[in-house]
């Protein structure tokens, strides 16, 4: 992962955790994370229903080229990816990555992009349990595991420690080894980065134990997730 840069895509309704997590592993692998979206300026995250931070984009997707990355994150949140998978730029810049190869993570509801730019079909995802129908309809083979690996492709219900384990001996790709504290993207406004309670990552998304509502840190249960 040194030296390597890697995109992450994301709009407002991201799933904080699912943004900020994965971020903070490339980093501390040596890697270069950069935000891309499909507005300029900032985005708004959540912490599942309520708004949280906001975060300052890098550059426009309309503008990105997939030879300038070594690697893809999609975080998720439900109104994240529903809301890119209607910008074609957003959605040919995923599936550039599966044509040329490179590794992609999906998480939670991010792999209605997949499913968008018709990459699913073939591949072994998990996901959020609501998007079975979505990837399963798009020829994809969803499972419900906590973490899972297609080829150079990395998926699970949430950012878990598993799955940054597993991310970092998958030779640098995407992401890497979870740090407990968390130092998202620059961001704006006065509340600071929510760090993960508890075991683990957090989002959204799954029954695996971390950081999201549903996971051993939190009282409420959370929405799945998944990583591509």
């Amino acid at each position: 992962m040194q030296g390597k840069k890697i995109a992450f895509i994301a709009t407002d309704m991201v799933e904080e955790v699912e943004l900020t997590k994965p971020w903070q592993a490339v980093k501390d692998a040596g890697g270069q994370p950069e935000l891309r979206s499909i507005k300029s300026g900032e985005i708004q995250a959540f912490n599942h229903y309520d708004k949280s931070n906001k975060y300052k984009v890098d550059k426009e997707i309309s503008s990105a080229r997939m030879d300038d990355y070594d690697g893809l994150v999609i975080p998720g949140g439900v109104g994240n990816p529903d809301t890119m998978r209607m910008d074609q730029d957003a959605v040919e810049f995923v599936r550039s990555f599966f044509e040329a190869g490179k590794p992609v993570a999906v998480i939670c509801h991010g792999p209605w992009m997949l499913v968008e730019a018709d990459v699913a079909r073939g591949r072994k995802l998990t996901s959020w349990p609501s998007l079975k129908t979505d990837i399963r309809n798009a020829g994809g083979n969803w499972v419900d595991e906590e973490v899972v690996r297609d080829s150079s492709r990395r998926a699970s219900r949430t950012t878990c420690p598993r799955f940054a384990r597993s991310s970092s001996r998958n030779s640098g790709r995407a992401c890497t080894r979870a740090s407990g504290r968390i130092q998202p993207p620059p961001r704006s406004g006065a509340r600071a980065g929510v760090p993960c309670r508890g075991r683990g990552g957090g989002s959204s998304v799954g029954r695996a134990p971390g950081c999201g509502p549903g996971g051993r840190g939190f009282k409420s249960r959370p929405p799945p997730l998944a990583v591509a």
